[in-house]
């Protein structure tokens, strides 16, 4: 060994106040360098660590978000179902109540179209009677060839009328 450390000029003083200094240096770097850098990617694998975690809830809660919003599309669409049927309902009884309304309407037109024609009827009758009296004065006073008075004229026409 001695050989040795005459060849590369070792000394074990040296060596061992180099051995010193090397502990030293490296307890100066883990008390200045080391441990603070450890502290410091402690704290940024935390943040990672919470930052994957905020991710899944965010995930999580986009999922529910995406079954919130197909449920709240379904029920919408259940109750515009609800709402047209209730609209076609009501349009039915309304078509229902007019058509209702029309009829009595149509009823009452024919009503009063019947009570015209029979009024025009009777007013008919009533002229045509009258030129039937006429017609009867004329002829009976040609029969007759004498005018006898308005009165017995008009009985006479009743006469004949009512046994025409």
């Amino acid at each position: 060994m001695e050989e040795l450390v005459k060849t590369f000029y070792i000394d074990w003083k040296l060596l061992l106040a180099q051995l010193v200094n090397f502990f030293i240096v490296l307890g100066v770097l883990w008390k200045f360098a080391l441990k603070p850098l450890r502290q410091t990617m402690d704290k940024r694998s935390a943040e990672i660590a919470r930052s994957l975690d905020q991710a899944k809830e965010i995930e999580q809660k986009l999922v529910e978000a995406d079954r919130t919003k197909m449920e709240t599309i379904l029920q919408a669409k259940k109750e515009s179902q609800q709402i047209i049927a209730q609209a076609q309902k009501e349009a039915e009884v309304l078509r229902a109540k007019k058509m209702n309304e029309l009829k009595v309407e149509m009823e009452k037109i024919v009503a009063q179209t019947k009570a015209s024609l029979i009024t025009e009827r009777e007013q008919m009758l009533r002229d045509i009677k009258s030129e039937v009296a006429d017609l009867v004065i004329a002829v009976s006073s040609k029969i007759l060839e004498k005018n006898i008075s308005n009165e017995d004229n008009k009985k006479i026409i009743k006469s004949m009328i009512e046994k025409v």
